[in-house]
């Protein structure tokens, strides 16, 4: 059974350890093997988490399956899904449909008419599931500076809420 759900702070641990497998599973063709492996990879995601599950102008969503924490998102005042993250091992299984479908629902009830979400060029998993999802390209686009060594291009996507 897919649960979607508030984060709270005992959830930072499962939530980071998500992340990391995410990222790594999910930008293996993204990024060299040596920034997996980097001495500082694994603190930096989880310093992200906390981030992101602290942060006020942010709501992160927690998506169980099974009663077993899988994902995440961090949805920003601003109307942008910042980040969506789902652990490897729950792909495929409609945990990130549910999850999208619970904050378009959650933005449509307070009167947001639009969202946006920033996905890499090299991530077909991710605008794969967006495009299933209705969402579409807005034509933006944005180089990605996360690691000047590996650039890559951002498109801006968008869901119009009905």
């Amino acid at each position: 059974m897919i649960k979607v759900r508030n984060a709270s702070i005992d959830d930072v641990e499962q939530l980071a350890s998500v992340y990391v497998s995410a990222w790594r599973r999910g930008f293996a063709d993204l990024f060299s093997v040596a920034t997996f492996v980097n001495d500082g990879f694994v603190s930096s995601r989880f310093d992200e988490v906390r981030q992101i599950v602290f942060d006020d102008s942010v709501a992160t969503a927690v998506v169980e399956l099974d009663g077993r924490v899988v994902g995440f998102s961090g949805f920003a005042d601003d109307g942008c899904l910042d980040d969506l993250w789902v652990h490897p091992d729950a792909w495929g299984r409609g945990v990130a449909q549910v999850l999208v479908a619970q904050i378009e629902d959650e933005q449509r009830n307070i009167g947001v008419s639009r969202l946006t979400s920033w996905v890499p060029q090299n991530s077909p998993r991710a605008r794969g599931l967006l495009g299933k999802l209705g969402w579409r390209q807005t034509g933006n686009v944005q180089p990605m500076v996360m690691y000047p060594e590996q650039p890559n291009t951002l498109f801006e996507y968008e869901r119009i809420l009905i």
